[in-house]
């Protein structure tokens, strides 16, 4: 490790914060369910499922779902990363679950009678049953990854989950 910067000669100061020294519990994932609201159940389901940052999150296309797989562009990375909708014997895998709990959510706070005009999954606005605008809750910093968790929030597992890269 170098002490001095090479162009500017100034001392270069070490990273002090602590690294991080401990993962979510499962009781705390539980308490989480219990008082988290729907939306955030259904983002953090899809999110633990894909693993994708909040940004690709967010600009999932409902035209990124196709019947047999989700497509998501990793902004950072430009790579198209591909989750398979159903495995190898026709199950439909955690991602689907997922994706159903996103929609499942979206039909039961839309109103019928004023269409959907957003062509994300998840919309930046949602129309409550007046008819009227509201923002959604504010979307967290989720852990994600292991399978307690996604059995957790869905209540079921899937072992052919992996994301297949472009």
């Amino acid at each position: 490790m170098i002490s001095h910067h090479p162009m500017t000669d100034k001392k270069v100061v070490k990273f002090t914060l602590e690294a991080r020294n401990r993962y979510v519990e499962d009781w705390e994932l539980e308490e989480w369910c219990k008082v988290a609201s729907p939306f955030l159940l259904a983002y953090a389901s899809l999110k633990g499922v894909t693993g994708l940052r909040k940004q690709d999150m967010l600009t999932i296309k409902r035209s990124d779902i196709s019947a047999t797989e989700l497509t998501s562009v990793n902004i950072k990375t430009g790579k198209k990363i591909r989750f398979p909708l159903y495995d190898q014997n026709g199950q439909a895998t955690t991602v689907k679950l997922a994706i159903d709990d996103v929609q499942d959510y979206y039909r039961s706070i839309r109103n019928p009678r004023v269409p959907v005009i957003s062509q994300f999954l998840f919309h930046n606005r949602k129309v409550v049953a007046t008819g009227t605008l509201r923002k959604p809750p504010a979307l967290a910093s989720i852990p994600y990854g292991s399978a307690t968790w996604t059995k957790l929030l869905l209540g079921r597992t899937s072992r052919s989950d992996s994301p297949i890269t472009i």
